[in-house]
């Protein structure tokens, strides 16, 4: 992954892989990520995509037809299912294929 992290959704369009938002946490980091990438197994090559308008993580994501869709999570790190901290935003990415993206290594 171009950015490693735990709590993400994540989903396939059957030829690539599609993660985004997450957390990490450590001793000297807490961060929730906005981030959005597709994994390319075919050609071991990851693609940054434009990232999601609210930073989570523990929430659902997959797609239904061409949209990926990004539902609910919490917007802070360590955090658990519902309660504070927690968002009912949803957003959804339409595709064709991953024209417009950037390679990453």
């Amino acid at each position: 992954m171009i950015y490693p992290r735990s709590g993400m959704a994540y989903g396939t369009d059957g030829r690539l892989i599609f993660t985004l938002g997450g957390e990490y946490l450590d001793t000297e980091m807490v961060g929730v990520f906005r981030n959005f990438e597709a994994y390319d197994p075919a050609r071991d090559r990851w693609y940054s995509l434009p990232p999601m308008n609210v930073p989570r993580h523990g929430f659902a994501g997959g797609f239904i037809g061409t949209r990926f869709h990004a539902v609910s999570g919490q917007l802070q790190s360590g955090t658990g299912g519902g309660g504070p901290g927690s968002t009912p935003a949803h957003e959804a990415f339409v595709f064709e294929r991953p024209a417009g993206a950037t390679a990453s290594r």
